[in-house]
């Protein structure tokens, strides 16, 4: 179980003290439960937005579907990986992103995708994007962004989890596109056949997604 405390932005800019209120939230979805404690502004009656606080253990990748071994993967156990399978500096593959990862074959060297596993599906909850791919082109290409100057990857940069593709083709003209670098990953699914794929279908949508907004 993950735990995430929660503090109202008040008491962030104030230096106040924090007061707990006793208010503990908790929601179970496809990577386990957590729980939210929230805390007050001591003194003060005026509360505005929440500020999570992401806890050391929480699970940041869940690898499963069609492989002998279902992974729960938190930072430490993706910084505990080999030197030999971290890779440091991915902007020497692409000059725009930041940071650094592991190998995806480490990853599916523990998980073991079962012999009729064909397809390799990257799922981001957080913007409801996912991409599915053959696992036979992806597996020697994909890099797991985790990190940048030894601090997990921020949300901003795309984190907490980011996949890139070494060498993606110019986008939706291959198997392995750039739209398949998808930043806010968090579940890896192996299967027999090819999973939801929501990669843009035309030219407008292609255009919104690479926006600075769309990432």
């Amino acid at each position: 179980m993950a735990a995430i405390l929660v503090f109202p932005d008040a008491a962030i800019a104030s230096g106040r003290p924090l007061k707990e209120t006793g208010n503990t939230n908790c929601n179970q979805d496809s990577r386990g439960v957590s729980c939210t404690l929230y805390f007050l502004v001591a003194h003060s009656p005026l509360l505005s937005s929440w500020v999570p606080v992401r806890m050391p253990d929480e699970i940041l990748l869940l690898v499963d579907g069609a492989v002998e071994n279902r992974l729960e993967l938190r930072y430490a156990d993706l910084a505990a990986l080999p030197a030999s399978q971290q890779v440091p500096d991915v902007s020497r593959f692409h000059p725009k992103r930041q940071g650094d990862g592991v190998v995806l074959e480490a990853i599916l060297e523990r998980a073991r995708p079962r012999a009729e596993a064909n397809y390799l599906t990257l799922h981001a909850d957080r913007d409801d994007f996912h991409v599915s791919v053959p696992l036979a082109a992806v597996r020697a290409e994909g890099i797991i962004v985790y990190h940048r100057a030894g601090q997990p990857l921020e949300i901003d940069q795309g984190g907490p989890v980011r996949f890139l593709i070494r060498d993606p083709a110019a986008c939706h003209t291959d198997e392995l596109d750039d739209c398949a670098n998808v930043k806010f990953l968090n579940r890896i699914e192996l299967s027999v056949r090819r999973g939801r794929d929501t990669r843009p279908q035309n030219e407008e949508e292609h255009a919104k997604l690479h926006s600075p907004e769309g990432g």
